[in-house]
């Protein structure tokens, strides 16, 4: 059966899944000879196809349970002990601690500011559990002619979660995804929320936290420190103004003043709920995203992706796990045959970053690679335009793709492309 027929047909859906994962163990994936197999879950009574655990690219290049090729992403960084793909979902470990022992006093956000070549590879930092739940619902992603709105993100990041546990406990347990807004689903979005809060705070001398994923809106000062508010999330998240300070320094590429007016800044936020019932903030992770959702690091990024979606390309941001030692290209345009790299120059000046520079013109050179380059300091080139594309019609604007771990949630069609050329290892496009 074709996933678009899967996803019409819940019911069938379920019979079917229930029937296969009782007979064979498996489903499989038809898109490539030999056959790849299929992961079947079941999830508070919704039906799942997963990747196979460790086939990241055994699938075909458009289809949708294929991963990010390991040399497009800085996932392969870290070691199996910090993601695990396991048949009954990823588990994964993260350097923050989500209690806290109300005998101690602790530093808010301990545990969570290595970065660089000093990083756990054992454990994600809040930033890289973040990327990493961006890039495997595919939000690193930009298809021509594609429209993105927060319910789709919302959809693609809950189905991941649900899929997902820190150590042995689902990460559904600890992490609320702020769903949109709307008039007819509020009440049920309160009683969501309500049931999660009900677990945070105090108990037994210890302080359990969770982690809401949303987008940020603004800060307000009071006389403490600021009220932070999120989009589509009724409750203020109250910050001292030490921890703000930190966080706004360590996260400053989202929070320059290009950034503010033409992207996003989503966060993970790590709360705590005080004694009064209100929230406060121990730590976060920030990304900065253009305002179709696509991770930058930068504004100049932020410029050049929004060059690409006018040009109306398709296109991929590899994502570095909040790893800055690994070397990855700006952007990689998807629609050409073979991949497009892009490089946006943005130092002008520094030794190391011009040496470094140099190694990666060097690189694409010697192996032919298509490469459009921007020195900051001069215009920003010229992107061809995609004068046509293909555009699936039946992916509405409620649907979500697939993620990383493969769970089925729409069909995709065959004219959507994924990464499939490795850098800095290139493979033949196919």
């Amino acid at each position: 059966m074709s996933l678009d027929d899967l996803y019409r047909d819940r019911a069938r859906c379920a019979r079917i899944l229930a029937s296969a994962r009782a007979e064979d163990g498996h489903a499989w994936c038809e898109c490539n000879c030999p056959q790849s197999k299929l992961v079947i879950r079941c999830r508070q009574g919704v039906w799942h196809l997963a990747r196979w655990p460790g086939d990241r690219i055994g699938h075909a290049a458009n289809c949708p349970f294929r991963g990010i090729d390991p040399g497009l992403t800085g996932r392969a960084a870290f070691s199996e002990s910090a993601i695990q793909e396991s048949r009954d979902g990823v588990h994964l470990r993260i350097a923050t601690s989500l209690t806290t022992d109300l005998g101690t006093r602790s530093k808010p956000g301990l545990g969570d500011h290595h970065r660089g070549g000093g990083s756990n590879r054992h454990r994600l930092t809040l930033l890289g559990l973040l990327e990493y739940l961006w890039e495997e619902s595919r939000l690193n992603e930009y298809r021509s002619g594609s429209r993105l709105w927060w319910g789709r993100c919302h959809h693609a990041l809950v189905s991941q979660v649900e899929n997902s546990f820190l150590g042995d406990q689902p990460l559904s347990e600890v992490m609320y995804v702020v769903p949109p807004f709307r008039k007819e689903s509020a009440a049920n979005n309160e009683a969501t929320w309500n049931a999660f809060a009900a677990g945070l705070g105090s108990k037994n001398r210890r302080s359990r936290l969770g982690i809401v994923l949303g987008e940020f809106k603004d800060a307000a000062a009071t006389s403490r420190g600021y009220r932070i508010r999120l989009r589509n999330f009724r409750k203020p998240i109250f910050v001292t103004r030490k921890l703000w300070d930190t966080l706004t320094m360590r996260f400053q590429s989202a929070f320059t003043s290009q950034m503010t007016a033409q992207g996003r800044q989503v966060g993970l936020w790590v709360v705590d709920k005080a004694t009064r019932g209100y929230l406060r903030l121990s730590t976060a992770g920030i990304m900065a995203t253009t305002q179709s959702w696509i991770p930058v690091d930068s504004g100049y990024e932020l410029t050049m992706a929004n060059a690409l979606a006018d040009a109306n390309r398709s296109f991929l941001k590899p994502l570095r796990y909040q790893h800055c030692d690994v070397v990855l290209p700006d952007f990689v345009i998807t629609d050409t045959n073979p991949r497009t790299y892009i490089e946006v120059w943005g130092i002008v000046g520094r030794e190391s970053y011009e040496r470094r520079k140099q190694e990666k013109q060097d690189y694409y050179k010697q192996r032919g690679l298509q490469l459009i380059e921007w020195n900051v300091s001069e215009s920003i080139p010229e992107v061809p335009r995609l004068l046509s594309c293909r555009v699936s019609s039946r992916l509405s604007t409620e649907d979500a793709v697939t993620s990383s771990s493969g769970q089925f949630v729409a069909g995709l069609s065959s004219s959507d492309s994924h990464g499939n050329e490795q850098f800095p290892q290139a493979t033949p496009a196919l």
